[in-house]
């Protein structure tokens, strides 16, 4: 019997504008699940060590990452608190003026540095699910926010290519299908946040890498 883990931010989240949503693709996979998702969050360690400290007899078979996007970090790169992550990183890319959003373009200035701290956690969260999940398949899955071409010329590097070669490295499944992005689920109506469509077509492809 599947006992699945499945983590990531609002993409995944089944409590994120629940009157907007109908569910979350952790609906439509087999067996039990547990969904640790959550509107708001980046890449941090925080909510899989809540999980292992809360459930330390159960017995998980996978765990699917939906890796969030990696400019939600603070601007200062040493301003790094890992009781402080997540829901209380700020999307660095944009900077509220007003009721207006801005493009912080000085943080290319430092991209890859941003996108190696990303890596940094990536492998932080890695090392727990093996540590406390030792038998677990870990499966990654890119689901891209590419509605805005500065944060995707941003992120993209990131996707494509470190996180393909990070689970190269460490016998990592990692599912990068080329429509799984905001634009296109929007543009064929399943939703940016995915709907029930939507939701059922992630599942359906994370269900060929069980």
């Amino acid at each position: 019997m599947y006992n699945i883990l499945c983590a990531g931010c609002s993409f995944t989240d089944s409590n994120f504008r629940k009157f907007a949503r109908r569910g979350s693709y952790v609906n439509f996979l087999p067996g039990k699940t547990h969904n640790i998702g959550s509107a708001g969050f980046g890449i941090s360690p925080k909510l899989f060590r809540k999980f292992f400290n809360e459930h330390k007899e159960e017995k998980l078979t996978h765990v699917v990452y939906q890796v969030p996007s990696p400019s939600r970090q603070p601007i200062d790169l040493d301003d790094y608190n890992e009781d402080n992550l997540g829901q209380y990183w700020r999307c660095f890319i944009f900077k509220r003026k007003s009721q207006k959003r801005e493009f912080n373009i000085q943080v290319f200035d430092k991209k890859d540095q941003y996108l190696k701290k990303a890596m940094e956690l990536v492998d932080i969260n890695v090392k727990l699910i093996r540590e406390n999940q030792p038998n677990a398949k870990i499966i990654f899955l890119r689901y891209e926010d590419t509605r805005r071409p500065l944060l995707y010329e941003f992120t993209k590097d990131f996707y494509k290519t470190l996180l393909a070669d990070y689970c190269k490295e460490n016998d990592i499944t990692y599912i990068y299908e080329e429509n799984f992005h905001t634009q296109w689920f929007f543009k064929n109506k399943y939703g940016i946040h995915p709907n029930k469509g939507g939701s059922k077509l992630i599942a359906d492809k994370i269900k060929e890498y069980l």
